[in-house]
């Protein structure tokens, strides 16, 4: 309701094509591109990515262009379930055959931290959820914020 506008990106064309077909406002656009490469000259209040960070082909490159992105004050919020402290989904990308890149909540907060951002983490579980790593390690969200100055 109070969003203006609200962009989405995929690396997967398909996954455009998808979301295309799900929308039904003028507010929401779709690239296929990926964070690295986004050619964009607007700023950002909020930045949202579950599930797709560790697919950069750099994981610093891809924190340096968010941060870019974002307004002071404005916050990047990152889920994953894929870092080592879940070992239920530290074998994912051997599994997949691709690309992931696979870091310790510690690791990702210095991640984060280098690019310029105060970082909180928190681990939200599923407790109901039918997969017992849902429900003992859950997800990890690490909050970004750029800094006022």
């Amino acid at each position: 309701k109070n969003c203006k506008k609200a962009i989405g990106i995929d690396k997967s064309k398909k996954m455009i094509i998808q979301s295309k077909k799900k929308i039904d406002s003028k507010k929401e656009e779709f690239f296929h591109t990926d964070i690295e490469s986004m050619k964009y000259k607007g700023k950002f209040n909020f930045i949202f990515s579950m599930e797709s960070l560790y697919y950069a082909d750099s994981i610093e490159k891809a924190l340096e262009k968010i941060y870019k992105l974002l307004k002071p004050g404005g916050k990047f919020f990152c889920g994953t379930d894929f870092y080592t402290d879940n070992k239920a989904t530290s074998r994912w990308a051997g599994i997949m055959k691709i690309q992931m890149h696979l870091h310790s909540k510690k690791e990702w907060k210095t991640l984060f931290q280098n690019a310029g951002f105060d970082v909180k983490t928190k681990h939200v579980k599923d407790l109901k959820n039918k997969k017992k790593w849902k429900r003992e390690y859950g997800t990890l969200f690490i909050t970004g914020t750029k800094p006022e100055r």
